[in-house]
């Protein structure tokens, strides 16, 4: 009974710990956001760890899509919200063929909805704009 209350707890310790590391990123994403007046953000500084690329997926992307822009199946629609918000925007890290994490970004914090299906490199994580309302420059 003992190793069965510890195994719940580490679950819910480890489901916390994620969950914060994703908060703290999409933090991060804003907080560069809002300190380049909406012009610059460079995904490699947004995250503790290193990853082959970032892709972005937008609203309403189903698994067949995810599959084509990240080149594996991954479940995105068990496995986030995506499918069905026009909310948010979801930020996928790869590395070896797989989401080591990622980020379901509110697009009032940052919307890359028009780079929907695109993956950039970790040395070439870096969008730019020359305003808020213009597309991204990678």
């Amino acid at each position: 009974m003992k190793k069965v209350i510890i195994f719940c707890i580490l679950i819910f310790l480890t489901s916390c710990s994620n969950r914060q590391e994703k908060n703290e990123i999409s933090k991060n994403i804003y907080i560069q956001l809002k300190q380049s007046e909406w012009k610059v953000v460079d995904f490699s500084k947004a995250v503790p760890f290193r990853y082959e690329k970032v892709c972005i997926l937008g609203p309403y992307t189903l698994n067949e899509y995810a599959k084509k822009t990240l080149g594996f199946y991954w479940d995105v629609e068990k496995e986030t919200k995506i499918s069905g918000n026009d909310g948010i925007n979801l930020i996928a890290f790869v590395k070896d063929n797989k989401v080591i994490s990622h980020v379901e970004h509110p697009r009032g914090k940052g919307d890359f909805w028009k780079l929907s299906g695109k993956c950039l490199g970790y040395d070439h994580s870096m969008l730019t704009r020359t305003s808020k309302n213009d597309d991204w420059k990678y």
